[in-house]
């Protein structure tokens, strides 16, 4: 199976298609800044060297460009997941999910909500809970931060939404339903 996914954008006016990314590892969650200047995305290229590893095994890093493909940068430097990254609305951070190893986690592994500003430094954990916490998206203001979590007994395949103020404090469920609803 080709793992290999790239980055593309498309012209709106002219249905032009240009390729960002050309790399043999995958690319991938892209999003604009909100001024639309920068991208932001995750991908496996600093793990292409290790030979035998399957997609699931591969490391994720979060790296930024420029909308038109240059300028590449990487952000994190961790050995496990960095994955859906995402600018706050006034672009002065990135929120994204980190996947830690944790022996008392029930998978042995736990997702958290990390944020960081927006060149990398002052990287910090927002949950801090033993349950997977996931998905993190901001509020249109840059004050909340919507999230998924099993942290009430659910499994990673049936998660309910949290949301919590943007440095981590006031968490609180939104969402109540039942597996199978």
């Amino acid at each position: 199976t080709d793992n290999n996914i790239e980055l593309f954008i498309v012209d709106v006016e002219s249905a032009r298609t240009r390729q960002l990314t050309d790399h043999p590892a995958p690319d991938g969650h892209a999003k604009f800044s909100r001024d639309g200047k920068k991208i932001i995305f995750n991908s496996q290229r600093d793990d292409e060297g290790k030979p035998g590893l399957t997609v699931f095994e591969r490391n994720y890093e979060i790296y930024e460009m420029n909308v038109d493909g240059t300028g590449l940068k990487r952000l994190t430097n961790y050995h496990e997941w960095d994955t859906y990254p995402s600018y706050s609305p006034d672009g002065s951070k990135i929120l994204w999910r980190r996947i830690l190893d944790d022996s008392s986690a029930p998978r042995k592994y736990n997702s958290e909500i990390f944020v960081m500003n927006a060149d990398g430094s002052d990287m910090r954990n927002l949950t801090n809970s033993k349950f997977f916490d996931g998905y993190p998206e901001w509020s249109p203001d840059g004050k909340r931060i919507i999230f998924s979590s099993s942290r009430h007994g659910e499994t990673t395949d049936h998660l309910q939404l949290f949301v919590m103020n943007a440095d981590g404090s006031d968490v609180q469920q939104i969402t109540w339903n039942k597996a199978g609803e």
